[in-house]
Protein backbone atom coordinates (compact mmCIF):
# COMPACT_ATOMS: atom_id res chain seq x y z
CA UNK A 1 0.00 0.00 0.00
CA UNK A 2 1.02 3.41 -0.72
CA UNK A 3 0.29 6.61 0.97
CA UNK A 4 1.36 10.15 1.25
CA UNK A 5 3.63 11.48 3.43
CA UNK A 6 1.83 13.52 6.21
CA UNK A 7 3.48 15.40 9.72
CA UNK A 8 2.78 13.62 12.17
CA UNK A 9 0.01 16.05 13.95
CA UNK A 10 -1.79 17.67 10.94
CA UNK A 11 -3.95 20.23 12.95
CA UNK A 12 -5.50 21.95 10.11
CA UNK A 13 -6.48 18.92 8.42
CA UNK A 14 -7.48 17.71 11.99
CA UNK A 15 -9.79 20.98 12.41
CA UNK A 16 -11.01 20.65 8.85
CA UNK A 17 -12.31 17.21 9.25
CA UNK A 18 -14.00 17.78 12.82
CA UNK A 19 -15.64 20.62 10.72
CA UNK A 20 -16.93 18.99 7.79
CA UNK A 21 -17.84 16.26 10.24
CA UNK A 22 -19.93 18.04 12.28
CA UNK A 23 -21.50 20.00 9.16
CA UNK A 24 -22.43 16.84 7.53
CA UNK A 25 -24.66 15.51 11.05
CA UNK A 26 -26.15 18.35 11.37
CA UNK A 27 -27.67 18.68 7.70
CA UNK A 28 -28.51 14.66 8.14
CA UNK A 29 -30.49 15.08 11.16
CA UNK A 30 -32.27 18.17 9.94
CA UNK A 31 -33.19 16.37 6.36
CA UNK A 32 -33.91 12.74 8.74
CA UNK A 33 -36.41 15.15 11.13
CA UNK A 34 -38.00 16.68 8.08
CA UNK A 35 -38.78 13.41 6.27
CA UNK A 36 -39.01 11.62 9.27
CA UNK A 37 -36.14 9.29 8.42
CA UNK A 38 -37.89 8.39 4.65
CA UNK A 39 -34.60 9.92 3.29
CA UNK A 40 -32.71 6.99 4.24
CA UNK A 41 -34.27 4.92 1.61
CA UNK A 42 -32.76 7.35 -1.30
CA UNK A 43 -28.98 6.24 -2.63
CA UNK A 44 -28.20 9.73 -1.50
CA UNK A 45 -28.90 9.99 1.89
CA UNK A 46 -27.08 6.15 1.69
CA UNK A 47 -23.60 7.74 0.30
CA UNK A 48 -23.80 10.25 2.43
CA UNK A 49 -24.26 8.62 5.61
CA UNK A 50 -20.80 6.55 4.54
CA UNK A 51 -19.29 10.16 4.09
CA UNK A 52 -19.59 10.74 7.42
CA UNK A 53 -19.10 7.27 8.63
CA UNK A 54 -15.49 8.58 6.69
CA UNK A 55 -14.89 11.82 8.59
CA UNK A 56 -15.71 10.51 12.17
CA UNK A 57 -13.17 7.45 11.40
CA UNK A 58 -10.56 9.55 9.86
CA UNK A 59 -10.74 12.01 13.19
CA UNK A 60 -10.39 8.83 15.65
CA UNK A 61 -7.66 7.39 13.56
CA UNK A 62 -5.71 10.66 13.19
CA UNK A 63 -6.03 10.97 16.98
CA UNK A 64 -4.93 7.69 17.82
CA UNK A 65 -1.90 8.12 15.42
CA UNK A 66 -0.70 11.00 17.34
CA UNK A 67 -0.32 9.05 20.26
CA UNK A 68 1.19 5.85 18.42
CA UNK A 69 3.62 7.59 15.81
CA UNK A 70 5.15 5.33 13.45
CA UNK A 71 6.93 6.17 10.31
CA UNK A 72 5.10 4.05 7.98
CA UNK A 73 1.13 3.82 8.98
CA UNK A 74 -1.82 3.01 6.97
CA UNK A 75 -5.28 1.77 7.51
CA UNK A 76 -6.71 0.13 4.55
CA UNK A 77 -10.03 0.06 5.46
CA UNK A 78 -10.70 3.44 6.04
CA UNK A 79 -8.80 4.08 2.78
CA UNK A 80 -11.30 1.46 1.05
CA UNK A 81 -14.21 3.54 2.65
CA UNK A 82 -12.54 6.94 1.34
CA UNK A 83 -12.53 5.59 -1.85
CA UNK A 84 -16.17 4.23 -1.53
CA UNK A 85 -17.34 7.54 -0.66
CA UNK A 86 -15.87 9.95 -3.02
CA UNK A 87 -16.74 7.85 -5.99
CA UNK A 88 -20.22 6.93 -5.28
CA UNK A 89 -20.36 11.06 -4.28
CA UNK A 90 -19.31 12.12 -7.98
CA UNK A 91 -21.75 9.69 -9.23
CA UNK A 92 -24.85 11.04 -7.10
CA UNK A 93 -24.09 14.87 -8.00
CA UNK A 94 -23.77 14.20 -11.66
CA UNK A 95 -26.84 11.85 -12.03
CA UNK A 96 -28.44 14.80 -10.19
CA UNK A 97 -27.23 17.46 -12.08
CA UNK A 98 -27.66 16.20 -15.69
CA UNK A 99 -30.54 14.50 -14.94
CA UNK A 100 -32.45 15.01 -12.21
CA UNK A 101 -32.55 18.40 -11.28
CA UNK A 102 -35.36 20.69 -12.15
CA UNK A 103 -34.77 24.35 -11.81
CA UNK A 104 -38.56 24.72 -12.12
CA UNK A 105 -39.16 23.61 -8.35
CA UNK A 106 -37.82 25.28 -5.13
CA UNK A 107 -34.83 23.40 -4.08
CA UNK A 108 -33.81 23.37 -0.02
CA UNK A 109 -30.55 24.43 0.82
CA UNK A 110 -29.30 21.35 2.39
CA UNK A 111 -30.11 19.60 -1.52
CA UNK A 112 -27.53 21.21 -2.13
CA UNK A 113 -24.84 19.84 0.40
CA UNK A 114 -26.06 16.72 -0.57
CA UNK A 115 -25.46 17.28 -3.93
CA UNK A 116 -22.66 19.28 -4.45
CA UNK A 117 -21.35 20.87 -1.30
CA UNK A 118 -20.09 17.25 -0.07
CA UNK A 119 -18.36 16.32 -3.63
CA UNK A 120 -16.22 19.70 -2.69
CA UNK A 121 -14.98 19.36 0.80
CA UNK A 122 -14.53 15.58 -0.16
CA UNK A 123 -12.29 17.00 -3.09
CA UNK A 124 -10.51 19.48 -0.84
CA UNK A 125 -10.37 16.56 2.14
CA UNK A 126 -9.09 14.58 -0.59
CA UNK A 127 -6.06 17.35 -1.52
CA UNK A 128 -4.61 16.93 1.71
CA UNK A 129 -4.93 13.71 3.36
CA UNK A 130 -2.60 10.83 3.31
CA UNK A 131 -4.80 8.78 1.20
CA UNK A 132 -4.41 7.28 -2.81
CA UNK A 133 -6.97 5.87 -4.45
CA UNK A 134 -6.36 1.98 -4.67
CA UNK A 135 -7.58 -0.19 -7.37
CA UNK A 136 -8.19 -3.24 -6.00
CA UNK A 137 -10.84 -1.08 -4.23
CA UNK A 138 -12.86 -1.47 -7.02
CA UNK A 139 -14.23 -3.93 -5.86
CA UNK A 140 -15.99 -2.38 -2.74
CA UNK A 141 -16.77 0.36 -5.39
CA UNK A 142 -18.93 -1.89 -6.80
CA UNK A 143 -20.55 -3.63 -4.29
CA UNK A 144 -21.91 -0.82 -2.72
CA UNK A 145 -24.97 0.08 -5.09
CA UNK A 146 -25.38 -3.44 -5.52
CA UNK A 147 -25.62 -3.77 -2.08
CA UNK A 148 -27.83 -0.76 -2.03
CA UNK A 149 -30.09 -2.07 -4.65
CA UNK A 150 -30.52 -5.80 -2.57
CA UNK A 151 -31.19 -4.18 0.51
CA UNK A 152 -34.28 -2.02 -1.38
CA UNK A 153 -35.50 -4.91 -2.76
CA UNK A 154 -35.71 -7.32 0.33
CA UNK A 155 -37.29 -3.65 2.31
CA UNK A 156 -39.76 -3.68 -0.83
CA UNK A 157 -40.29 -7.68 -0.79
CA UNK A 158 -41.17 -7.86 3.08
CA UNK A 159 -43.18 -4.82 3.44
CA UNK A 160 -40.54 -2.59 5.22
CA UNK A 161 -41.19 -0.16 2.29
CA UNK A 162 -44.19 0.40 0.16
CA UNK A 163 -42.84 2.41 -2.61
CA UNK A 164 -39.44 2.64 -4.76
CA UNK A 165 -37.35 4.92 -4.17
CA UNK A 166 -35.82 5.18 -7.89
CA UNK A 167 -38.01 3.52 -10.51
CA UNK A 168 -34.84 1.83 -11.69
CA UNK A 169 -35.06 -0.48 -8.48
CA UNK A 170 -38.77 -1.49 -9.73
CA UNK A 171 -39.01 -4.72 -10.47
CA UNK A 172 -42.10 -4.35 -12.43
CA UNK A 173 -40.89 -2.37 -15.20
CA UNK A 174 -38.69 -3.55 -17.94
CA UNK A 175 -35.22 -3.76 -17.75
CA UNK A 176 -35.42 -2.20 -14.45
CA UNK A 177 -32.67 -4.34 -12.50
CA UNK A 178 -30.41 -3.97 -15.62
CA UNK A 179 -30.27 -0.36 -15.60
CA UNK A 180 -29.75 -0.25 -12.38
CA UNK A 181 -26.69 -2.37 -13.00
CA UNK A 182 -25.73 0.15 -15.47
CA UNK A 183 -25.61 1.78 -12.69
CA UNK A 184 -23.26 0.01 -11.08
CA UNK A 185 -20.78 0.01 -13.80
CA UNK A 186 -21.42 3.66 -13.99
CA UNK A 187 -19.48 3.65 -10.48
CA UNK A 188 -17.04 1.47 -11.69
CA UNK A 189 -16.11 4.52 -14.44
CA UNK A 190 -16.10 7.02 -12.06
CA UNK A 191 -13.49 5.02 -10.09
CA UNK A 192 -11.51 4.99 -12.82
CA UNK A 193 -11.81 8.91 -13.09
CA UNK A 194 -10.49 8.72 -9.37
CA UNK A 195 -7.76 6.87 -9.96
CA UNK A 196 -6.74 9.55 -12.68
CA UNK A 197 -6.97 12.23 -10.06
CA UNK A 198 -4.82 9.31 -7.23
CA UNK A 199 -2.62 9.72 -9.76
CA UNK A 200 -2.20 13.63 -10.61
CA UNK A 201 -1.95 13.49 -6.80
CA UNK A 202 1.08 11.13 -6.10
CA UNK A 203 2.75 13.04 -8.88
CA UNK A 204 2.04 16.67 -7.21
CA UNK A 205 3.09 15.61 -3.74
CA UNK A 206 5.64 13.38 -4.72
CA UNK A 207 7.07 12.30 -1.68
CA UNK A 208 5.46 8.97 -0.72
CA UNK A 209 6.00 6.05 1.62
CA UNK A 210 5.02 2.08 1.65
CA UNK A 211 3.09 1.87 4.52
CA UNK A 212 2.44 -1.40 6.93
CA UNK A 213 -1.65 -2.06 7.55
CA UNK A 214 -2.12 -1.17 11.18
CA UNK A 215 -3.72 -5.07 11.02
CA UNK A 216 -0.56 -6.64 10.04
CA UNK A 217 2.87 -7.60 10.78
CA UNK A 218 5.28 -4.28 11.33
CA UNK A 219 8.20 -6.42 9.87
CA UNK A 220 6.41 -6.78 6.39
CA UNK A 221 8.06 -5.16 3.37
CA UNK A 222 6.29 -3.34 1.10
CA UNK A 223 7.63 -2.09 -1.87
CA UNK A 224 6.55 1.52 -3.88
CA UNK A 225 5.46 0.38 -7.33
CA UNK A 226 3.98 3.64 -8.18
CA UNK A 227 2.66 2.49 -11.16
CA UNK A 228 0.86 0.28 -9.34
CA UNK A 229 -1.48 3.35 -9.13
CA UNK A 230 -2.92 3.53 -12.69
Amino acid sequence: RVQVLLPSKSIPLLVFRIATFSFFVVVLLLRLAESNFDDLFYYTYWNFTIQIIYLGWAIVYQVQIWFHPSPAHANGALNAAFDVALTSCAVVCTVYWLVLYNPAHVTPWTTYVVHGVNLGLLSVEFAFNEHLVQRYNLKFVVMWPALYGAVTWITMATGLNDSWPYALLDVTQPLAPLKWFGIVAGHAAFFGLVLLLSSVKFRVVGETTAAVDSKTDENLKIQVVPTSLV
